[in-house]
């Protein structure tokens, strides 16, 4: 009995490296088929010369009080560095958004970013 426990174990295992390096053949694949668009990288590196800063904690940071157009999306920063809400109601509950690009809202208008509909929703 102790054996088979082992064994199904390994078995489980082997499955799941399996799995994460299918996963990670796919999305090699599919990066390497669907490239980034013609300029993409080049909008990046204007994107991060306006609005990145060094940080010496982070690595970079967004400038504060900074306004950056790329396509038809303008990103603006407040004096802290952060998106914008609008919102300064003292009696509404404040709602501390912490999270990667999704968060910040990349590739959508300041009033499309998903804490901004929270906000808007609360």
């Amino acid at each position: 009995m102790r054996g088979g426990a082992g064994r199904r174990r390994l078995v489980a295992a082997l499955a799941v490296l399996l799995l994460l390096s299918s996963a990670l053949a796919l999305g090699e694949l599919g990066a390497r088929l669907f490239p980034a668009p013609d300029g993409f990288a080049e909008r990046m590196r204007n994107y991060g010369a306006a609005a990145l800063e060094p940080d010496d904690e982070l690595g970079h940071r967004v400038r504060a009080s900074e306004s950056v157009t790329i396509g038809d999306v303008v990103y603006s920063s407040d004096e802290r560095g952060t998106r914008p809400t609008g919102v300064s109601d003292a009696g509404l509950p404040q709602v501390l958004v912490l999270g990667d690009s999704v968060s910040f809202g990349w590739g959508v208008q300041e009033e499309s970013a998903w804490p901004a509909v929270l906000e808007q929703q609360l």
